[in-house]
């Protein structure tokens, strides 16, 4: 079996050295525009020791000629880049005949925004082409969503009726300094310009410090979570064949001694006005110089600025099975420690996104496990339960939570 990853970044890097001791992969290759990023990465990869062949290709994402030329002879590709990008890798894939799935795309389209073709439903527009070909597409396969709409559809099918879903999530890092584990400029971004939520049939606003909620998480403690902007399981959910009245995706973050996202929010803008240069236009990304970003996370450990982090994540379902109302809760949690147990360079956050759905479900589309063809999300798979057990399998650390009242 031969496998693709396309963008050498920390997921695609990271899901590289999990996939190093698959014993029925022959060839991994490994594809990004930026030489630098992919040469660190077959470095990495060469470090494991692994009896699997590693190619190292310079692609541009973009030009989806040049994604075929490099998919050709592959059986699956991961597409480990933005969104903005998905279109072009998957008529690229298209053109190869190669399966294909990504990690991430926008729900809906948002003027100004979010364009209509990084969408979700821009990609099921392929659904027919890639049916034709006798291909499968895997939209939005990471841990959330992904993994998240997994427990859900396995909460969904206990139910005679479902009312509510809540995603939320926290990412934790011990550090005496600002630092994060996805794009810095994305801090911002998960809870603003303005908080979304699907209700009743409709995208509904949500006020920010109104949605807070002061969320026990295991191990972790109470850390506030609020309701984001725009997170894909406001569409993903849509995909389990069930009516639902509410969709919401909450979420927190803490750093050291700014315990919130607020006091984070706060104190990357207090940084940014104090180094005297002039603030750009785009605040999100002004926000974001004030961290050290995912590049240089392995210099923060080195130089003791980061210790331990991790990474949680839960959905709650509610609905009514017999004369019964019923929430039913699944979470997972990652460390950092267990993180680079199995990631020697990765983070929590990494280990949490590849370690659970691309892991096992990049490989099952290269052996021809996946049923479906054309563009699929991953909680309508029929193969559902299947990839669930899989991915449980692997030892992730897991809590759940039945409560039920007449």
């Amino acid at each position: 079996m031969k496998l693709g990853i396309l963008g050498a970044g920390a997921e695609g890097s990271g899901l590289s050295a999990l996939l190093a001791g698959e014993e029925d992969v022959e060839t991994l290759a490994l594809a990004d525009r930026d030489r630098e990023r992919l040469d660190l990465a077959a470095r990495r990869f060469a470090g494991l020791d692994s009896p699997i062949e590693a190619t190292a290709t310079e692609v541009d994402a973009a030009d989806a000629e040049a994604v075929a030329a490099w998919a050709g002879d592959l059986d699956a590709v991961l597409n480990a880049t933005l969104p903005h990008l998905n279109l072009a890798v998957m008529r690229g894939c298209l053109a190869a005949g190669t399966h294909y799935m990504d990690l991430n795309s926008g729900p809906f389209e948002v003027a100004g925004v979010i364009p209509r073709e990084e969408t979700i439903d821009a990609q099921f527009e392929l659904g027919d082409e890639f049916a034709a070909a006798g291909l499968t597409a895997v939209s939005c396969a990471g841990v959330a969503p992904g993994w998240v709409d997994l427990v859900a559809r396995r909460a969904v099918e206990g139910l005679d009726a479902v009312a509510g879903i809540v995603v939320r999530w926290v990412e934790r890092n011990d550090g005496s300094e600002l630092v994060s584990t996805v794009g810095p400029n994305l801090i911002a971004n998960f809870n603003m310009p303005t908080p979304l939520r699907w209700e009743r049939g409709e995208i509904a606003q949500v006020d920010l410090f109104e949605s807070e909620e002061l969320y026990e998480w295991p191990e972790l403690g109470p850390i506030p979570v609020y309701t984001g902007f725009m997170h894909p399981e406001l569409r993903t959910m849509h995909n389990l064949g069930v009516e639902l009245e509410r969709v919401e995706v909450k979420s927190g973050l803490s750093n050291g001694r700014w315990r919130s996202s607020p006091e984070i929010w706060v104190e990357a803008l207090r940084r940014r006005l104090a180094a005297g240069e002039p603030i750009a236009a785009d605040l999100a990304a002004e926000l974001g110089r004030a961290f050290i970003p995912p590049e240089r996370y392995e210099e923060a450990i080195e130089a003791g600025i980061v210790g331990e982090g991790a990474f949680a994540v839960c959905v709650e379902v509610s609905g009514r099975r017999g004369g019964e109302e019923v929430v039913r809760t699944d979470g997972l949690i990652v460390s950092l420690a267990e993180a680079r147990e199995r990631i020697p360079w990765g983070t929590h956050m990494v280990y949490a996104t590849s370690g659970t759905t691309p892991v096992v479900l990049l490989p099952m589309l290269g052996r021809g496990e996946i049923s479906t063809r054309g563009v699929v999300g991953v909680g309508a798979l029929p193969e559902w339960e299947a990839v669930l057990s899989k991915i449980e399998a692997r030892g992730l650390r897991t809590w759940k939570r039945l409560d039920a009242r007449s």
